[in-house]
């Protein structure tokens, strides 16, 4: 159960940098200014991870 409630956190985590990818890439990644492709690369990236990464705590994790 803390398993899955830390993999749930994650996913969150992982939602909210998809949500805040201009920031994640001006700040984290240190790009002055990320073109919009970069952005898009970084939001299906992210997006993706999650609902991988979601799917499998619902599949496996008991």
């Amino acid at each position: 159960m803390v398993i899955k409630i830390i993999c749930l956190a994650l996913c969150a985590l992982l939602l909210f940098i998809c949500y805040r990818a201009k920031f994640f890439a001006e700040k984290v990644l240190r790009i002055p200014e990320p073109s919009d492709t970069l952005l898009f690369r970084i939001k299906l990236a992210t997006l993706a991870v999650s609902m991988i990464l979601f799917v499998c705590v619902m599949i496996f994790v008991k």
